[in-house]
């Protein structure tokens, strides 16, 4: 098999991230530049997305976007147990500083 464009869109991406569980199931995150609408004003930013494989399909899903906010989010990483569940965190814009936030998935 050979390499899966995994992320949407056609901005570019960044800093992707790899959890694999015990049954060969794996979920990936990244930021990518998106384009968000602050006061009437467009602007590019990064979001966090992900995107999940299954290893029964042998394939990859269509990426999600893991956070709504209106300002960047910056540094993925994931994890993932045994069973499945896989957690994400990163950074996001908050105001002036920089807050962590974090998802949580059982695919």
């Amino acid at each position: 098999m050979g390499p899966t464009l995994l992320e949407r869109g056609h901005q570019p991406a960044f800093r992707p991230q790899v959890a694999v569980d015990a049954q060969s199931n794996a979920t990936a995150v990244w930021a990518q530049i998106t384009t968000e609408v602050l006061d009437g004003v467009p602007r590019r930013i990064f979001s966090v997305f992900r995107n999940v494989y299954t290893f029964e399909t042998r394939g990859w899903g269509d990426a999600q976007l893991l956070e709504q906010s209106p300002f960047t989010s910056f540094g993925p990483s994931v994890a993932m147990n045994a069973a499945g569940q896989a957690a994400a965190a990163w950074s996001q814009w908050v105001g002036d500083y920089p807050g962590i936030f974090a998802s949580r998935a059982a695919d």
